[in-house]
């Protein structure tokens, strides 16, 4: 609800904040504030021209005009031309449309609240302002979403782009001015004003060449290579300029809205929000104190729910400043959050500045650091010291030396808690509308039965009472990254007993085609409630084949067991659980194929699916009061998601014991349930308003999809569903595609000839070339005095059998078991598994590899009946010809790969845990010499 100010507080905080000493009637529009993004910029707007009208400083047929095209200034002259007092508005512009600044920039997120963290409430991605109401995204489109809007609401405004010598005047009456201005093309143009409001903005940067300026495009979010991980950035300031883009360097496609929903499924986080709150309300404690208060907070293993989305290759990141004070409170708290939590995972490091601008020398930019200062080289610099004095300058030009001090000065002793002026305060409606927009999600046919909320809520209650337990707010996050690894979150919030004591919460999951790594609980969460995961099988039986392998890996089911049951009169408890799926989604047609059997593409009602595309579905088996579904999906090809909905059949009745057996409460129908997904009799709903049925789609953030439904029934399932890509690709590329296809299946041939003693042309010079790799790999490991028996293996797909079967090799040098023909490893599973899928870089292994600062994704499969390797590393090898995808290419790079390549270690692999020592060089030589060994074998193949 908006603030109640009084006539007088009104005219107070205009005077204070916003009137130039001098000048009655001319106003600056939030130019000196703390707080500026393009929202509370817009907000100020408003609160400025009702202020005006409240006040009566405006009356009817006043002459306003606005200085400034930005958002402040539109929001300012639309907001003056909804008055009923039929003002005359005039918007004087310097370029050549409106916000200019941004409207080419394509790699900034703005967010219309995101700055307010942790007060943002619930407020989603909208501004919900009046007339202005924009969605979140990059500042290109939401500037066009402001010009759109702009353009519908500017009828009765005379507007003037590219104007210049502005100048204002005292009317020799004492009552109003004169503005003149230079108009396109170069006519003098004037106008009697009664007021003025001066919306010029902050500037840009001086420039340098170190940076462009903050808006300009960079290339700081492209994706980075391996060749990228020599070079040296460094990034000068504190301000959430300079943040932004450490951020951006250090997280692979940041926005902030990401981040916030990745903190959602963190246990701690009611914690940490009242620490930083209490922090930052103390007003006795300096910028120094807060820094150092900030650098201490306890943030749990929240850093770890970031570590996934760090960049896999990239430059060396530092970060440096003017003070010491990385963590004081010249930048938004989440801004100074994400970097904490960065620097905790060693993202980058901090030098003490203070930096200066650098001298450049043959491409590199040599800086002076520390104390004392010393120099220091850096492939890039970026320079964020904030930006010139703009509206300063242009107040001086029009009116006087010191016009602005005053406000200058006030300004500086607000801080952004105490700025009422980033508050709504006029009256709801007062403008015009301010709800909310339409749905951005489409929702298939399978929406919930519609009803009214009453309806709906006493279907609740009565399941409580049915069931004996309830969860306030049950929230399932899916977060797919490129490759098809996946993370799966489960957040169940304010879980209570209305009837007996529960012991633990049941928990299943199943993939069709992925692995799924152990269940993760959060470590605060785990220590408050004694929290244990416990498998529902502790099964010792070692699978013989790899199809039990197979079905083994790709499910988990089990209990998170409490230390003390949970009473009916026990408050209600709250915890995390988080699982890690690898090769668990299609991100391609291609994928899709390789992925499943024509028996497997299946919705949850078994219908067969009408083209390739991936959902994420999670049934409703307990009273929730409010379900949250959420997925990010990794890349813009990715279709949209849409809704679908299913419930049992009519007259289906869930027992009791279905929910709650033996004191456990299950999130999942038991096996042999009508609920079962996999033999279920789940049916697609028919096609009915959302809202009306309780659900709410909404895209709060890029490629960021979220459905939340209100009381939902038990037994009933929802899911999220998107297309997959098609493969597009020149000429070219295909016909590389379809050469390595060819390459692959003589492979498999020389691998039945050599495996069942069948002919095979040129079988003999091929295998010398295996043997010749084995001696080219053990001279290289020799010229690290390294001497450790190592076995080399060579994988390809089969494309009939979607499989990859292991061709030929060496064990130690010599002849490979024969038992080795027959081993073969499903799409995208295993180390080679995944490196052939992916099919852009060697991927390693180490079984006892701890290392806090990189999570330990286990690709590595077993092969049953073996010994367990101690270490392995996997290269792909690409066609000869294939050097990488054009940027208008969906190329899945796995068709262009031969094979892969394997060379394991059964003893602790000493020689492979020295490539980091080494920055990976020798890494680099070995897959040098690998794809050679494949260059070689190409031409045998084709002459076989």
């Amino acid at each position: 609800m908006p603030a109640v100010l009084t006539d007088q507080q009104w005219k107070n905080l205009i005077k204070t904040y916003a009137e130039v000493k001098s000048y009655p009637g001319v106003y600056v529009l939030g130019c000196f504030a703390k707080c500026v993004t393009l929202y509370s910029q817009q907000v100020r707007a408003f609160n400025l021209v009702y202020g005006l009208y409240r006040t009566k400083a405006l009356k009817p047929g006043s002459k306003v005009a606005v200085i400034g095209a930005g958002a402040a200034g539109l929001a300012a002259a639309a907001a003056l031309a909804q008055l009923d007092l039929k003002c005359e508005v005039t918007l004087l512009e310097s370029t050549k449309g409106v916000l200019r600044l941004q409207y080419n920039c394509h790699h900034r997120w703005i967010h219309p609240h995101i700055y307010d963290w942790p007060d943002m409430q619930d407020q989603g991605d909208q501004s919900l302002l009046p007339i202005f109401n924009w969605k979140a995204g990059y500042a290109a489109d939401v500037t066009r979403q402001i010009e759109k809007i702009w353009l519908q609401n500017s009828k009765n405004i005379t507007t003037r782009f590219s104007v210049r010598d502005i100048d204002l005047s005292k009317n020799e009456s004492g009552q109003g001015y004169t503005l003149s201005w230079i108009d396109h093309p170069r006519e003098p143009a004037s106008k009697e004003i009664d007021h003025l409001i001066i919306a010029t903005g902050f500037g840009l940067e001086p420039k340098n060449a170190s940076s462009e300026s903050y808006w300009s495009g960079d290339t700081v979010d492209d994706d980075f290579h391996e060749e990228s991980a020599s070079e040296r950035w460094l990034i000068s300031g504190f301000g959430d300029g300079a943040l932004s883009d450490l951020m951006r360097s250090c997280i692979d496609s940041f926005s902030h809205a990401d981040i916030i929903s990745l903190f959602e499924t963190y246990g701690g986080r009611a914690g940490l929000e009242n620490d930083v709150r209490d922090l930052h309300s103390d007003p006795s404690l300096s910028e120094e104190e807060i820094s150092r208060r900030f650098h201490q907070l306890s943030t749990g293993d929240l850093q770890d729910k970031l570590r996934g989305r760090l960049r896999e290759w990239g430059p060396e990141i530092f970060l440096t400043g003017r003070t010491s004070e990385v963590y004081g409170p010249g930048s938004s708290i989440l801004n100074r959050l994400i970097v904490l939590l960065l620097s905790r995972l060693g993202a980058f490091a901090y030098l003490p500045g203070p930096s200066s601008l650098a001298e450049k020398i043959d491409d590199k930019y040599h800086v002076r650091l520390g104390y004392p200062a010393a120099v220091k080289v850096f492939d890039r610099f970026i320079v964020r010291h904030g930006t010139n004095a703009a509206t300063k300058k242009f107040a001086k030009k029009i009116m006087s030396e010191d016009a602005c001090d005053d406000l200058v000065s006030a300004w500086k002793i607000i801080t952004p808690k105490s700025d009422l002026s980033r508050i709504k305060l006029w009256p709801p409606g007062f403008f015009g509308a301010e709800g909310l927009p339409e749905d951005p999600m489409p929702v298939l046919k399978g929406r919930a039965s519609s009803g009214p909320l009453a309806a709906r809520e006493q279907a609740f209650e009565e399941s409580v009472k049915r069931f004996g337990a309830k969860v306030s707010h049950l929230a399932f996050y899916k977060e797919l990254q490129e490759g098809g690894i996946s993370t799966v979150t489960y957040v169940v919030q304010g879980l209570v007993s209305t009837d007996k004591p529960i012991k633990g919460v049941h928990f299943f999951y199943e993939s069709v085609a992925g692995k799924i790594d152990t269940p993760a609980l959060d470590s605060a969460e785990q220590e408050r409630y004694g929290l244990t995961w416990e498998p529902d099988q502790r099964n010792t039986n070692i699978p013989s084949t790899m199809d039990e392998l197979r079905r083994k890996v790709r499910k988990i089911a089990g209990k998170v067991l409490f230390k003390k049951p949970l009473e009916p009169s026990d408050p209600p408890m709250t915890f995390t659980l988080t699982l890690t799926i690898l090769n668990g989604d299609a991100l391609t047609h291609w994928e899709f194929d390789q992925l499943y059997d024509q028996s497997e593409r299946i919705h949850v009602d078994t219908k067969h699916l009408r083209h390739p595309m991936e959902y994420f579905a999670r049934v409703v088996w307990c009273p929730v009061e409010t379900l949250k579904m959420q997925v990010r999906l990794p890349n813009a090809r990715l279709g949209k998601p849409a809704v679908s909905v299913f419930t049992l059949p009519t007259g289906t009745e869930i027992e009791p014991n279905e929910v709650v057996r033996d004191s456990i409460l299950r999130l999942y129908p038991p096996a042999g349930s009508h609920g079962e997904i996999s033999g279920g009799e789940w049916e697609r709903q028919k096609e009915v308003p959302a809202r009306d049925g309780g659900l709410h789609p909404t895209n709060p953030s890029f490629q960021t999809w979220e459905l939340t439904v209100d009381r939902p029934a038990v037994g009933s399932c929802y899911s999220l569903d998107w297309s997959l890509p098609e493969w597009k690709a020149d000429a070219e590329t295909k016909q590389i595609a379809q050469d390595a296809a060819d390459l692959r299946s003589r492979l498999l041939n020389y691998g039945k000839s050599r495996w069942l003693g069948t002919a095979f042309a040129k079988k003999r010079e091929i295998r010398a070339h295996f043997l010749r790799l084995h001696r080219e790999i053990a001279d290289l490991q020799g010229r690290g005095s390294f001497k450790e028996p190592f076995d080399v293996a060579l994988m390809t797909y089969d494309d009939t059998e979607r499989r990859l079967r292991y061709i030929d090799g060496t064990c130690n040098g010599k002849e490979p078991k024969p038992e080795l023909g027959d081993f073969w490893l499903p799409f995208g599973l295993g180390l080679s598994g995944v490196c052939l899928k992916r099919g852009d870089r060697p991927y390693l292994y180490f079984a006892d590899e701890v290392n806090d600062l990189t999570p330990k994704t286990d690709y590595y499969l077993k092969i049953p009946g073996t010994s367990a390797h101690r270490g392995m590393v996997a290269f792909p090898l690409v066609h000869p010809n294939w050097y990488g995808p054009a940027p208008s290419e969906i190329v899945e790079n796995g068709r262009m790969c031969i094979g892969v390549v394997d060379i394991s270690f059964l003893d602790e692999p000493k020689w492979l845990q020295s490539f980091r020592v080494s920055n990976d060089t020798e890494l680099v030589e070995l897959r040098s010499i690998c794809q050679n060994f494949c260059d070689k074998l190409c031409v045998a193949l084709r002459s076989a």
